[in-house]
Order: C-alpha cells, then sequence, then structure tokens
C-alpha cells in the first residue's frame, strides 16, 4: 500500500481551513451563548465566560502579531492597542 505524501503547503494549506471551520464555529456558540445568557438574564457568570474566551483570543492575536508573553501587562497593553488601531 503506497503512503500518501504531504508537503509543507498541503500541511499549511489544511491548518488554515481547519482554523477558517474553528473561527466559524466560535462566533456561531458566541451567538448560541449571547441567546442563552438573553434568555436566563445576563448575569456576571455569563460575563465570566466571555472574558475567559476574551482572555484565551487575545492569546492566540498575541501569539499571531509576534507578542512575548512573558510581561502579563505588557501582553494586555500592546493587544489592547492593537484593537483599538483596528478599530480606528
Amino acid at each position: 500500500m503506497a503512503k500518501t505524501k504531504y508537503d509543507a503547503a498541503e500541511t499549511y494549506e489544511g491548518c488554515q481551513q481547519d482554523i477558517a471551520s474553528l473561527i466559524a464555529a466560535i462566533q456561531m456558540e458566541l451567538e448560541a451563548h449571547a441567546e442563552m445568557a438573553r434568555d436566563e438574564g445576563i448575569n456576571y457568570a455569563h460575563a465570566g465566560d466571555l472574558h475567559y474566551i476574551g482572555d484565551s483570543l487575545a492569546k492566540v492575536l498575541g501569539f499571531l502579531i509576534g507578542i512575548d508573553e512573558e510581561d502579563e501587562e505588557e501582553t494586555n497593553r500592546l493587544i489592547a492597542d492593537y484593537l483599538e488601531d483596528l478599530k480606528a
């Protein structure tokens, strides 16, 4: 039986597609979470959920834009600045 040989470009493309699917699923689940929170009456547990999700996504963003995570305060400031620049 012949083995399929994958090269870096195919692997990269597959990862890109997987990440795009993850981002779409996260958006879908955030919408479901918002609906659930509205139905239950939004409380601090719901806000805490989003805070945790935001922190996790900020770490991913920090990695992608090359921010070193060793100084958490500086990392948070750089990411906040980056997000503000996107809004402008």
